[in-house]
């Protein structure tokens, strides 16, 4: 029974999803770039508060909009280290972080104590946004602050 795969031959890689992988009877076969890599389906965004936003006891959420939807996000320190994370989906590229009354029963904007400008996710592999300034009066008393890549 034949299996040989349309357009591939012995002196041509497969690629089979992870590396590219000689096909039998080819001595060195040429290695193409792989194929591009499709867009993620969610990003991972991480927010570092500012010490004075900390007080309270207040939590935190993310507002996020596009063209046509808007939701809230609540934002979790999952492993205590001060950062905190949340995924946020393809398409929502416009952030609002928020500081929460907790006693608050849902996020909306009630129950926001204080909030930042509105932010744009960069395009550059920053994911991560820090407040510097909690009450910026320059800005109508919101908060600003600066996006870095988290970990570097």
């Amino acid at each position: 029974k034949d299996i040989s795969l349309a357009g591939y031959s012995a002196d041509k890689p497969l690629w089979n999803g992870t590396t590219w992988v000689a096909l039998p009877g080819s001595a060195n076969p040429d290695q193409p770039e792989p194929p591009a890599v499709e867009p993620s389906e969610t990003n991972k965004v991480y927010f570092v508060p500012h010490t004075d936003w900390k007080s309270d006891g207040a939590t935190f959420a993310v507002y996020t909009w596009n063209d046509t939807n808007s939701l809230w996000i609540n934002l979790v320190d999952s492993d205590s280290d001060g950062v905190y994370e949340f995924t946020l989906e393809s398409g929502y590229n416009n952030v609002i972080f928020c500081r929460m009354n907790p006693s608050g029963t849902s996020n909306d904007w009630s129950n926001v104590w204080n909030q930042s400008v509105d932010e744009t996710l960069p395009t550059n592999g920053a994911n991560l946004f820090t407040i510097e300034n909690p009450w910026n009066s320059a800005y109508g008393y919101k908060a600003t602050g600066t996006w870095t890549v988290f970990g570097a």
